[in-house]
C-alpha cells in the first residue's frame, strides 16, 4: 500500500510510504534523509534536500492544501486572511501515529472544518447560483423572475430551479430533463453545460467513511447525514443506477441522431459537450465494474461499501457495453471532421485551436478502448503527440509568464 496519505475530517494520516518515498528521492540525487526532518521536506525550500530541483513537489503541496481550502474555508475567513497557496504547508507532528496537519498561512484546516458549515465557493448547482436569496421550492414559486439559462420557458425555469432546491434529487432529476429529446438544442448554451457539469460532477456534501449512520427523517433535518465519501455521481451510480443509466444512453442517441454541422458550430458544441459527459460517467460505471469483479485493487478502508454490494453489477456492465458502442460511433465523427479539414468559413488560426479541441476529445475516447489492436495505439499516440506540439495553454490562468 503506497498510499502517501488519506484526508479525514480534518488531518490525514501520514502513512511510512510518504517518507519511503522521500529517501527513494534523496537517494536519486546523492543525499539522505535527516531523521525528525520529513516535514520541512515537503514546505521548507531553504532546507529540503530535494524541493530546489524537483518543484513538482511543491506544486503537488499547493494543490493538496489548495483544493481542501477551496471546499473548506468559510467565507468569512475568506475575507478576513490572504490565503496564497504559496504558503501552504502540511507539518508533521508524532504521536501515537504520525499526523500531517495542513495549514496555509496562519490558518490550520481544524478552523475552516468546524466554523461554518458555508464554503467559500457556492456551488454551481446550487438555486442561489441563479435567483438571489432562493432555497425552498416555495421561494421558486413565489419568485416574480426566473433565470432562462439563455433558452428555457418560464415553466421549464420553474421545474428546474425546483429540482436544485432538493440536493438529495436535483442529479436525476436535472439529467433527466436535459436529456429529453426535444431538450437537446439546450445543450449549445454553455449556461447549461455549466449547470449540468455542477450537478453532475460536484463532489457535493463530503461524509467520511467512518462517519456512523444516523436516523433519517424526511425531509431530514440533518444536511450532513446526506453526504457520500466517494462523489454525487458515484454515490448515484451504486445506488440507484438504472436513470442515470438510460438517460446517458438516451443523450448519446440523440447526438448521433442530429447532424453535428460544421466544426465550431454551437451544434457541433453540443456534440463535444455530450462526448465529454459520457466519458466521464461510462468511467465511473468502469470503475464500479472493476472494483465489484475484483479486478482493481482497493486500499484498506477506502472504498469498502462498494465491494460489499454487487446488487447492481449486471446493470453496471451491460450500461458499460451499450455505452462503450456509443462512443466508438462519436469518435467516428471526430475522425470525420478531422478528416475533412478545415471549414471554408473558419479562419486558420481559429482552425488551429478547433483541431486540437477535436484531437483532444478523440483522445479522450482513446482513453477507455483498452488499447487492444496497433490501429487504436497509433491514433492515442498521434493525437497525444500532436497535442504536445500543437497545443498552448493558456499561460495566465496558471501564473506564470510565456
Amino acid at each position: 500500500d503506497n498510499v502517501i496519505f488519506r484526508v479525514g475530517s480534518n488531518t490525514a494520516v501520514m502513512q511510512p510510504a510518504a517518507v519511503k518515498m522521500m529517501e527513494m528521492i534523496c537517494q536519486e540525487i546523492g543525499t539522505t534523509l535527516t531523521s525528525g526532518n520529513e516535514a520541512e521536506c515537503f514546505y521548507d525550500v531553504v532546507s529540503s534536500p530535494f524541493l530546489p530541483y524537483f518543484a513538482e513537489y511543491a506544486w503537488y503541496r499547493d494543490i493538496c492544501c489548495g483544493w481542501l481550502f477551496t471546499l473548506a474555508v468559510p467565507k468569512q475567513l475568506g475575507t478576513r486572511y490572504d490565503l496564497q497557496f504559496g504558503r501552504a504547508m502540511m507539518v508533521w507532528s508524532n504521536s501515537d501515529v504520525t499526523i500531517v496537519q495542513f495549514s496555509l498561512g496562519s490558518i490550520s484546516l481544524d478552523q475552516c472544518w468546524d466554523s461554518a458549515a458555508s464554503h467559500a465557493n457556492e456551488s454551481g448547482a446550487a438555486p442561489s447560483k441563479f435567483m438571489e436569496g432562493v432555497e425552498t421550492e416555495d421561494d421558486v414559486l413565489y419568485a416574480e423572475e426566473l433565470p432562462t439559462l439563455g433558452v428555457l420557458t418560464n415553466e421549464e425555469s420553474e421545474m428546474v430551479m425546483s429540482y436544485l432546491t432538493a440536493p438529495y434529487l436535483r442529479l436525476p432529476l436535472v439529467f433527466g430533463f436535459f436529456t429529453q429529446p426535444h431538450r437537446f438544442h439546450t445543450l449549445q448554451h454553455k449556461e447549461v453545460q455549466h449547470l449540468l457539469d455542477a450537478v453532475l460532477f460536484e463532489p457535493g456534501r463530503f461524509k467520511p467513511l467512518d462517519q456512523p449512520p444516523r436516523s433519517m427523517q424526511i425531509p431530514t433535518t440533518d444536511p450532513s447525514s446526506l453526504g457520500s465519501a466517494f462523489g454525487s455521481l458515484l454515490n448515484e451510480l451504486h445506488k440507484s443506477p438504472a436513470v442515470l443509466i438510460e438517460n446517458s444512453k438516451t443523450l448519446l442517441q440523440c447526438a448521433l441522431g442530429i447532424d453535428a454541422g460544421e466544426v465550431g458550430s454551437p451544434t457541433a458544441d453540443a456534440f463535444l459537450f455530450v462526448l465529454r459527459t459520457a466519458v466521464s460517467i461510462r468511467n465511473a460505471l468502469s470503475l464500479l465494474v472493476s472494483i465489484s469483479e475484483g479486478r482493481t485493487a482497493v486500499s484498506k478502508g477506502a472504498r469498502d461499501y462498494l465491494l460489499k454490494n454487487t446488487v447492481h453489477i449486471t446493470q453496471w456492465a451491460d450500461g458499460l457495453a451499450i455505452m462503450d458502442k456509443l462512443l466508438v460511433r462519436m469518435e467516428k465523427q471526430i475522425t470525420a471532421w478531422l478528416d475533412r479539414g478545415k471549414p471554408d468559413s473558419t479562419e486558420s488560426s481559429d482552425w488551429a485551436l478547433e483541431h486540437c479541441t477535436l484531437r483532444a476529445h478523440r483522445l479522450l475516447v482513446g482513453q477507455t478502448w483498452g488499447l487492444q489492436n496497433t490501429v487504436e495505439v497509433q491514433q492515442v499516440l498521434v493525437d497525444a503527440f500532436y497535442l504536445t506540439v500543437q497545443h498552448t495553454w493558456d499561460n495566465s490562468l496558471v501564473g506564470v509568464s510565456d
